[in-house]
């Protein structure tokens, strides 16, 4: 931060203690921002301190018992520790100096040194570790700026276009300028491009492989590269590609992407791609174009391998008119799925204009429709609803017609294989009386029961009489009755308790219910 002061350490290993105290006491630490002193008193001291520290600046003794001054810079030299080191001798000894100069040592002191040779010295020394962190610091910010520039350059057009945080030229270009960039050209060509899979897949690892070899494809065609930081990433399976425009006939553009287009799809032709591309505009005038282009991918419910020009009026919405969607339910119900969604199919491919509200409006009329069917066959929509890729299909419907399709094909599919499973009534019914002959001593309703099952109540209870005879209330009380009469004959229990372990809490309505049932009451019925 500027004007921030930045505040070192220094290490002192000296043998002797004496000399390191008085170092510490007669030197003006402060003024020469020192704001923590280290002290060791051998080599094997400094090492610990090296290890457990980071340390800017080290003043040492050459002469020490254990391990010279000299054997501590060789091995602060192995270690690669980044530190000024001063050395300080008793003797003027020329091998000590020249072993000192080609380790690199900042200085070399004769002792006692003046408090001020002293200070100036290690001034120095604060000195050379700023240079030494500036000097870091700017090749942290070279090698950020390497390996980010790309994203810092596409974050700027990302500001510029979607966060709307300049729309003047010159205020562009200052905000490039800030970042080292300069625009120019003033002129561009936005495209978008958006690709998808023609099935649903489970596997999203491949996604990323995808949108790496389109961006090559982009970049190979519109720049003559193998990778442009004019092609980046936008949405999912949504590229913006920046093409500065020196010609003036789109056209040009228009056919390059339909190579884009021709050449993905050949590499991958369970994919689709499309591009949207309107005119060559001005730098300030991007952010208008690249959103009417994305609103024209929206309501682009073919999105199909072509280019969209919004000049062409390629795309135009039409009113939406609901189909008869009750012909298609009739069929359903009748168990015609494959005429049905044929004729799904047959509306869906006779219309390519509706747009996305068009496309949002018909799902909330087949929606309607379908609920009204469920009912008719006694299933419920959460079981046909709820599961994840049912969700997902359901969340995609209106992204366009394949995708509608997809939708109600599976939907239908569900359906099918949950009818069949109704038709096997007799295990559907067996299982409710199973339920209900674990569980009655609990309180039982229809509902609760029809869950059970994933059957709509009233659908559950025109099963249920139509296998038994009678329905499910008159079942559980037979059945209740029944195991009451059991223990009635073949235990002492009291018969309050007997009613109770039947599901009945109330004595006085047990009693009145048994007797209906078999003409006794409790009592009379245990005493024949």
């Amino acid at each position: 931060m500027k004007g921030m002061v930045i505040r070192m350490n220094i290490l002192m290993v000296d043998d002797d203690v004496l000399a390191v105290e008085g170092l510490k006491s007669i030197l003006n630490w402060k003024s020469m921002n020192i704001s923590q002193i280290y002290t060791a008193y051998n080599m094997k001291q400094a090492q610990k301190i090296f290890k457990t520290n980071h340390v800017d600046i080290m003043i040492c003794d050459i002469e020490m018992p254990k391990g010279s001054g000299l054997d501590l810079v060789e091995w602060i030299i192995n270690e690669a520790y980044s530190v000024v080191i001063i050395l300080l001798t008793s003797y003027a000894n020329f091998e000590y100096a020249s072993k000192a100069i080609k380790m690199q040592v900042k200085d070399y002191l004769l002792k006692p040194a003046p408090k001020n040779e002293l200070e100036a010295v290690i001034m120095k020394a604060v000195v050379q570790v700023k240079e030494v962190e500036k000097i870091k610091d700017n090749q942290k910010f070279a090698d950020y700026w390497s390996s980010n520039a790309v994203k810092v350059y596409q974050d700027l057009w990302k500001d510029i276009i979607f966060k709307h945080k300049c729309n003047e030229l010159k205020a562009i270009e200052k905000m490039a300028n800030t970042i080292g960039y300069s625009i120019n050209e003033t002129n561009y060509c936005p495209i978008i491009v958006k690709w998808k899979r023609l099935k649903i897949c489970n596997e999203t690892k491949g996604n990323s492989i995808i949108e790496f070899v389109l961006k090559n494809i982009v970049a190979e065609i519109f720049f003559g590269v193998t990778e442009s930081k004019d092609v980046f990433s936008i949405d999912q399976n949504t590229l913006l590609v920046l093409k500065t425009a020196n010609l003036k006939n789109i056209n040009v553009y228009q056919e390059k992407c339909q190579m884009l287009i021709n050449v993905f799809v050949s590499y991958y032709p369970e994919y689709k791609a499309t591009c949207y591309i309107k005119d060559i505009v001005e730098v300030n005038d991007l952010s208008k174009t690249v959103h009417e282009l994305l609103l024209a991918e929206k309501n682009d419910v073919l999105k199909t391998n072509r280019v969209i020009a919004l000049l062409s009026q390629d795309i135009k919405n039409t009113s939406y008119e609901k189909p008869n969607m009750e012909k298609w339910m009739n069929e359903i119900l009748n168990d015609n799925y494959a005429f049905a969604i044929e004729q799904v199919k047959a509306f869906l491919s006779s219309i390519d204009c509706i747009g996305f509200i068009g496309l949002s409006q018909f799902k909330n009329d087949f929606l309607q429709e379908l609920y009204i069917l469920l009912r008719k066959k006694g299933i419920q929509a959460h079981s046909i609803l709820k599961d994840e890729q049912m969700v997902e299909l359901f969340d995609k419907a209106t992204n366009s017609f394949d995708d509608m399709y997809m939708w109600i094909d599976t939907l239908l599919q569900n359906i099918t294989s949950y009818s069949y499973e109704l038709e096997k009534t007799p295990s559907v019914v067996d299982e409710i009386k199973r339920y209900i002959e674990e569980n009655m001593a609990k309180e039982l309703n229809r509902t609760e029961m029809a869950n059970k099952v994933f059957l709509h109540p009233d659908y559950l209870s025109h099963i249920f009489k139509q296998q038994m005879g009678i329905s499910i209330s008159d079942y559980i009380i037979n059945t209740r009755i029944q195991a009451a009469k059991r223990l009635l004959k073949s235990t002492n229990e009291s018969i309050t308790n007997i009613a109770i372990d039947v599901g009945y809490g109330n004595i006085a309505y047990f009693s009145r219910i048994f007797k209906r049932v078999t003409g006794n009451t409790p009592k009379e019925f245990r005493n024949l």
